[in-house]
């Protein structure tokens, strides 16, 4: 899975190497080699994080900078809890300006109690809002001590409740049944399996890291590796289950393809004659990569446009499409569409924000077919509307 990853802080390069090559890794440092001393599997990303207001020094902020590949940042571990960052909400925005220069993707900071009522997170968050402060993505903490499928559905829960708070994409930085030794092998196996697919299930979750590796009150439950390094059944699952996410039917979803008039394999059509609307840039950002598409005419009038992708073929039954888009300006209407699947059409509408928000339906494909598109109408273009659309998704459920 490209959301799965590990924190190795404990475990050292023989439990790394035991576990097998994750997607990413991180150890709360800006530095990997700075908690132990390990080479990461080859193709893995390393993402650094400065852990409290100690991390903030030029060298260490220019170290995590030059450690990052995805030239993405965590930020400030638990500053909710006295013994872990410690940090009130005013130190962290004091630093958040340094941060922003860096130019890399920030994430939020992690609290260490249920994110979607903690009001740290909430201070913060409007904190950053009220001083323009960008925040690119959510990290979240979980463990939650029960029984194992309530528990599962309860963090799911929690993750939804975030994502309808704040409209940004969600990492879970570290999660598990238990963090101490109130829970067995089974029991967190049995919290594994049920949580996993809703992960990979849920598109505004970008990465997930189990805690953790060995070591610690209680390496037999929740440890993935032995306390040798080798892996064990736990960390077995971890890496198996679920075998693969759902393949993206949809072709160029991203619209990385490059800047053109119309996106590769996308097609446009528009009854008002103004099929150059649509475009792929890098214009007033992405929600991810290095470009996106757009539907905008620089001068006055009505125009319409849509830019869709035809699908003829397909096995019959359920499917989900799903893009992170926004839009802006007066006398626009503009939705992300799914029709002529077998059903009425479906319009999703693309919010009026100054940041991507998710939009996502389903359908039941019933004749072997569906077109997936952007259809945007303006009634006044002087107020030159605009809206963008990106990472674009059709999947079979």
């Amino acid at each position: 899975s490209a959301k799965r990853g590990i924190s190795y802080w404990i475990g050292g390069q023989a439990a790394i190497d035991g576990l097998g090559p994750q997607t990413w890794y991180y150890n709360w440092s800006p530095d990997p080699d700075t908690q132990s001393d390990v080479t990461l599997p080859a193709g893995s990303t390393f993402v650094p994080m400065v852990w409290d207001e100690t991390d903030m020094t030029t060298e260490k902020i220019n170290k995590a900078k030059a450690n990052s590949p995805s030239n993405t940042l965590l930020t400030f571990n638990e500053p909710d809890l006295a013994e872990q960052a410690g940090m009130s909400v005013s130190s962290a925005l004091s630093f958040w300006p340094t941060l922003m220069a860096t130019g890399m993707r920030l994430g939020s900071p992690a609290v260490a109690f249920t994110p979607s009522t903690s009001t740290w997170l909430r201070d913060f968050m409007q904190g950053a809002a009220a001083n323009g402060y960008r925040v690119d993505f959510i990290c979240l903490h979980y463990y939650y001590t029960g029984d194992p499928v309530t528990k599962a559905n309860e963090v799911i829960a929690d993750i939804e409740r975030v994502y309808n708070l704040y409209h940004k994409p969600i990492w879970i930085t570290e999660f598990a049944l238990t963090w101490g030794s109130n829970s067995t092998v089974a029991q967190e196996s049995l919290f594994m399996q049920t949580i996993l697919p809703k992960l990979e299930a849920l598109p505004y979750v970008e990465k997930y890291a189990w805690w953790s590796l060995s070591n610690g009150p209680n390496a037999a439950a929740w440890s993935l590796t032995n306390t040798d390094g080798s892996i064990n059944t736990l960390g077995t699952l971890y890496n198996t289950f679920p075998n693969a996410t759902p393949a993206n039917l949809l072709a160029n979803a991203g619209f990385e393809a490059g800047a053109s008039q119309t996106p590769a394999n996308w097609i446009t059509w528009s009854s008002t004659n103004t099929p150059d609307v649509d475009y792929t840039e890098s214009i007033n950002g992405n929600h991810s990569g290095a470009y996106h598409l757009t539907h905008y005419r620089g001068q006055t009038g009505t125009w319409n446009c849509y830019t869709y992708q035809v699908f003829n073929g397909l096995a019959n039954g359920s499917y989900t499409f799903s893009g992170w888009a926004r839009a802006n300006g007066a006398g626009i209407v503009s939705q992300l569409e799914a029709k002529d699947y077998g059903g009425a059409k479906v319009a999703l509408p693309i919010p009026a924000s100054s940041a991507y928000q998710l939009v996502q339906g389903t359908v039941n494909v019933t004749n072997g077919s569906c077109t997936i598109g952007l259809w945007t109408v303006v009634t006044n273009g002087s107020n030159w509307p605009y809206a963008f659309l990106d990472d674009v998704s059709f999947v079979k459920n």
